[in-house]
């Protein structure tokens, strides 16, 4: 899969989506395995730079619990590499942070004058470049690469999708053997239709497994939902709907009994891996019911949290899978599920208006805060006041 870098927007060009570059850089780190100490951000004394930490982070070229200070640079859409004079005072920038690491995160690739400048000042401090090809090898490693690929590559995920039609690879090998012996005589497309409803078949029957072993002992269901990703591979709408009603009658249908966060981000990335799995128009039937059983997803998970737990983060996933719907809606004309996302909304803000409840004023800003960022480019949390942002803390 080749990832197309300039569907990030330009980082120079101001607006809302100037800094999702950065953001992306933040996301993809942590979900490699560093700790974020400063996150990116504007503000009246200009930008803030990005510092994370690496805890024996695999591919660098230092110990663990290095401090980094990170350099993002967002060329893709010149195709200009970076040189030794767009990473100025190096050594001065990282004894301003107290960082002892230099992480160049590009776009693009750096030229042979940044390569030979860092290698000129490896007795001063360690360096690891992070160009676009790295960048896109280590997210086909990352556990949440369908959130990641969603939220910052939805045109790549989506040309993935359609052109991803997996026949001989999978260990069905025995059974698709046996058709092709019947089949030998027929033209390659009917046998390759009949490997696939084989297949779809053998996969049903697997999740029906995990089904029938998933309890609400929530320590023990994580193992349980991860086996879902196996058969990401090989997805299609009947798959998707195994999943993803699972998802809605079974799991986030219980978020009413202590459902702790990780869950719900489980929850989450499945959702994200599983809609849509088709975009052809003989499946848009089928597609757009999936969308709704993920909306419900997102009702169960957020109202539970909201009315029963008290647990905002648990809220906040179920917010972010709306969002997440309500976009690929836009983006692939499925105007059915904008309505349903508005109308979801909707009807949480009329279930939390509750006299007998004094106790949901917190609830209500979080939903209008959601709502309010349903037209930005990313997946990422929105920005929120920090009473919200403490009773998130407080929910892990």
């Amino acid at each position: 899969m080749n990832i197309d870098f300039t569907e990030i927007p330009v980082a120079n060009k101001g607006g809302k989506d100037q800094d999702i570059f950065e953001l992306f850089a933040c996301d993809f780190l942590e979900s490699l395995g560093y700790d974020i100490i400063q996150r990116p951000s504007r503000g009246p004394d200009g930008k803030k730079d990005l510092i994370v930490q690496s805890n024996s982070v695999p591919g660098t070229t230092s110990d663990s619990k290095t401090k980094w200070l990170v350099s993002c640079k967002h060329n893709a859409h010149s195709g200009k590499g970076i040189s030794d004079t767009d990473e100025p005072d190096i050594s001065d920038r990282l004894n301003k942070h107290k960082c002892h690491g230099f992480l160049g995160f590009y776009s693009t690739i750096p030229n042979t004058t940044l390569s030979e400048k860092l290698a000129s000042m490896n007795d001063r401090f360690v360096s690891t470049i992070y160009d676009h090809s790295r960048i896109e090898k280590e997210i086909h490693s990352l556990k949440d690469k369908e959130r990641i690929l969603a939220t910052y590559f939805p045109k790549s995920r989506e040309k993935v999708i359609v052109e991803h039609k997996p026949v001989n690879d999978i260990v069905l090998e025995e059974r698709n053997e046996e058709v092709e012996s019947i089949c030998n005589n027929r033209q390659q497309n009917d046998v390759e239709n009949l490997l696939e409803i084989s297949r779809t078949a053998v996969i049903q029957i697997e999740i029906a497994k995990i089904k029938s072993e998933f309890t609400y002992d929530w320590a023990k269901s994580e193992d349980s939902l991860n086996k879902l990703y196996i058969y990401s591979d090989f997805r299609n709408e009947i798959i998707a709907r195994e999943v993803l009603s699972f998802l809605n009658h079974n799991v986030s249908s219980a978020a009413r009994s202590g459902m702790p966060s990780d869950i719900a981000n489980i929850i989450d990335g499945l959702v994200l891996t599983y809609f849509p799995s088709s975009y052809d128009n003989k499946e848009k039937e089928l597609r757009i019911e999936n969308g709704k059983e993920c909306i419900y997803i997102g009702f169960n998970l957020t109202y539970d949290a909201f009315i029963y737990t008290n647990n905002f983060e648990v809220a906040q996933w179920g917010l972010s899978i709306w969002k997440f719907i309500y976009r690929e809606s836009k983006r692939n004309n499925m105007p059915e599920l904008i309505e349903a996302v508005l109308n979801q909304y909707k009807e949480l803000e009329q279930t939390l208006n509750r006299p007998e409840r004094n106790d949901l004023e917190n609830a209500k800003q979080l939903v209008a805060v959601f709502k309010e960022d349903l037209e930005t480019y990313d997946l990422s949390f929105p920005p929120l006041p920090e009473h919200l942002y403490q009773l998130i803390q407080n929910s892990k």
